[in-house]
């Protein structure tokens, strides 16, 4: 296991943050294809909206795969995790039944979970003291793969089709392995180690962290239902995926 070391490593923080914004990327690829799903499947708006339930539901085990993460290393997992998305998302496409679909939206939605967990800790590692630029970089990634990914995905199946567009999966695995290359033996494990216990810390930050959580809460179910259904409104109102995204 690599020690924390004091400089900035440019090249592997980029390294990390581009495979942020490669991997969601991918994540990004339901709300924009979801008129197709509706489409093949002939799912009704509850149907359809499940769909993203399925996505976003492993995010709930954050907790845990964080304190997993503290105890075992589990590094080489969040490079695997990064491939699996790719590949989960890219075969929405050629899932044959509506519960198909839902099992690959699980499994990407659990490998997105881990990315994301794992992903901070081994920018910490290499960013030194320099820690909040590396987490900048990290963030940008994943800001900017908002804005292309679903463009990507229209694209995409506009020319591949939803059936057709599952190569484009390759990008995905080939930078997962290059992860694999340049960032083997690179732990996931957090560099802050807290003298003070889970119940200690919570009970010291509640005045904060209740309201912060009913926030958080009330705006991802804002925003995740805005995300999700305006592409297909917009569809639906006679524009094209173009003009939903």
């Amino acid at each position: 296991m690599r020690k924390v070391g004091t400089d900035f490593q440019t090249d592997k923080v980029l390294l990390i943050s581009s495979s942020h914004f490669i991997h969601d990327i991918y994540s990004s690829f339901l709300s924009p294809v979801l008129p197709l799903l509706i489409s093949n499947f002939g799912l009704s708006m509850m149907l359809a909206g499940s769909l993203t339930v399925m996505f976003r539901l492993p995010a709930l085990f954050n907790p845990v795969i964080g304190i997993i993460s503290d105890r075992i290393e589990l590094g080489i997992l969040a490079v695997v995790a990064f491939a699996i998305t790719a590949i989960a998302m890219s075969l929405m496409g050629l899932a044959p039944s509506y519960s198909i679909l839902c099992i690959l939206l699980l499994t990407a939605g659990l490998s997105a979970a881990v990315f994301h967990v794992m992903g901070p800790p081994m920018i910490a590692r290499l960013s030194g003291a320099s820690l909040g630029r590396g987490m900048s970089f990290w963030m940008t990634g994943g800001e900017m793969a908002r804005t292309i990914g679903p463009l990507f995905a229209v694209w995409a199946v506009t020319n591949l089709s939803l059936e057709g567009s599952y190569p484009v999966m390759i990008v995905g695995i080939m930078a997962s392995l290059l992860l694999l290359i340049r960032l083997k033996g690179l732990s996931s494990k957090s560099t802050h180690h807290s003298t003070q216990g889970l119940n200690e810390v919570w009970h010291s930050m509640r005045r904060v962290m209740i309201p912060l959580t009913g926030i958080i809460i009330s705006r991802g179910f804002l925003v995740g239902t805005l995300a999700a259904y305006l592409p297909t409104y917009i569809v639906s109102s006679g524009k094209s995926l173009w003009g939903g995204e």
